[in-house]
């Protein structure tokens, strides 16, 4: 699957630590990666590249405290489709033969799972 992104941003609360704890939802634990931007507004960019689709549960502490709304729900999506595919046949697509007002049809045609 994609990455997820997000960014935690610490100007206003002193010095401290950001951990993320990200948990799919059989309760395992997701790799994260932090980085400090050590930009003006001292953010941290926090990637995740979920394994399974489900609500995940991230957890986000600074100096050993929950920020608020911690943690924090997130529902992954199934991979998307492949429209390579994904194939539209009938009358209703051809380059001509086809008159205003009478009703036309075409199918749309999916392989794989």
């Amino acid at each position: 699957g994609a990455p997820a992104n997000f960014t935690v941003e610490t100007f206003s609360a002193g010095k401290g630590k950001v951990e993320v704890i990200v948990e799919n939802p059989k309760g395992e634990k997701e790799p994260v990666e932090i980085k400090f931007n050590n930009d003006r507004n001292l953010t941290y960019s926090v990637t995740y590249n979920p394994r399974i689709q489900g609500m995940h549960r991230v957890t986000v502490t600074f100096s050993g405290h929950e920020i608020p709304k911690s943690p924090f729900p997130v529902t992954v999506a199934g991979v998307a489709g492949d429209a390579s595919k994904v194939t539209a046949a009938g009358p209703g697509l051809e380059p001509e033969g086809v008159v205003i007002g009478r009703q036309t049809y075409f199918e749309i045609f999916t392989k794989g799972e």
